[in-house]
């Protein structure tokens, strides 16, 4: 799905005017912000971390 948007994006800035160049920032801005959001969220527990919490 984000490969999608990015080449929608792209081709959208490369062949529209106007309204498209918007529509293609924020095509291409949605991508980045889903890989910050997974950087930046918080980090599941790992197997040996929950093992020796329950001890």
């Amino acid at each position: 799905m984000l490969g999608v948007l990015s080449v929608l994006g792209l081709l959208s800035a490369l062949l529209g005017t106007g309204v498209w160049h918007w529509g293609s920032w924020l095509m291409l801005a949605i991508p980045i912000v889903v890989i910050v959001r997974y950087w930046c969220g918080p980090k599941p527990a790992s197997a040996s971390q929950a093992t020796h919490k329950r001890q």
